[in-house]
């Protein structure tokens, strides 16, 4: 059982809900107000969670954070799909102004950390440019962790043998488990990469009503649903107790519709008994993959 000390260390608060619109499920398309955000991040800092996790292209989410206030949260960022036609030096100066760019939208001047959001951009031609700008800006103190947001897990191996990054960001929920059946978590681990993983509700898929879902891919998800009775507590349960089941993953991103929310899965985590549910992954890529939705 985790204890409150565990639960601030392993959430991250994913905030791409506070700008607009984000997974195939949440039809909130004008965000959070600064009220709402205000109110989650103050008990966010009554439960000891101090990890965001933003990007620019979660439309205004950065400003909303800034405007806010973040100083007492270590914020992950993301850098926008980069455009590899650009020669190498207006490629650097676009990975700064992407950073800075952040940097004055939450009235900071570093970040925790900094990841690419595509990160197979890493094995283009470019993919040298583009780690020696994110290292520099690490030596130069603005920021203290690099890393790679990537999609699909297959492109990991060959990134994290030719680059040292710090963190990776991956999906993994208890339908996909390709960073473990692919042998990529153990890799991770022996180069001290920390490992944070996304979708862990498969962009909260996983938590609405079956019926829902697209009539194409109830098929999938029946069990699933038939089990928990389709109720949000049951199907939030089975969720995190096999999220929480693997120790290797350091960190986990959770995207929230309100506090309330996030208030019951806290609630959960402190109580929850770990428990792996290996009888719903599936290496389907029509399933796992939302954009293939």
């Amino acid at each position: 059982m985790l204890n409150k000390i565990s639960l601030s260390k392993k959430i991250v608060l994913g905030t791409a809900q506070f700008g607009s619109s984000y997974g195939v499920m949440n039809k909130n398309n004008f965000g959070f107000s600064k009220k709402k955000i205000s109110k989650i991040l103050n008990f966010c800092k009554k439960k000891k969670i101090y990890f965001l996790e933003t990007a620019q292209s979660y439309f205004n989410t950065e400003k909303k954070l800034g405007e806010v206030g973040v100083n007492n949260f270590k914020v992950i960022s993301k850098i926008p799909k980069l455009d590899l036609s650009l020669d190498e030096n207006k490629i650097e100066k676009e990975i700064n102004f992407f950073f800075f760019k952040s940097c004055n939208n939450l009235l900071s001047k570093k970040l925790y950390a900094l990841l690419l959001h595509n990160g197979e951009q890493l094995l283009t031609d470019k993919g040298n440019i583009i780690y020696s700008t994110l290292l520099k800006l690490k030596k130069n103190n603005k920021i203290k962790n690099i890393g790679i947001s990537i999609h699909n897990p297959i492109f990991l191996k060959k990134i994290i043998i030719k680059y040292k990054i710090d963190i990776v960001q991956v999906p993994f929920n208890i339908f996909d488990n390709r960073i473990y059946d692919q042998g990529i978590v153990f890799l991770l681990k022996k180069k001290k990469i920390k490992i944070h993983c996304r979708s862990i509700f498969l962009q909260g898929l996983l938590l609405c009503k079956y019926l829902k879902i697209s009539k194409h891919l109830r098929k999938y998800f029946y069990n699933f649903f038939l089990e928990t009775k389709d109720l949000t507590s049951n199907k939030l349960n089975l969720c995190l107790q096999h999220i929480l089941s693997h120790k290797e993953i350091d960190k986990f991103i959770i995207g929230i519709d309100d506090i309330n929310q996030l208030m019951q899965i806290c609630d959960i985590i402190e109580n929850i008994i770990p428990k792996k549910h290996t009888k719903y992954k599936t290496s389907n890529i029509e399933v796992i993959d939302p954009l293939k939705w």
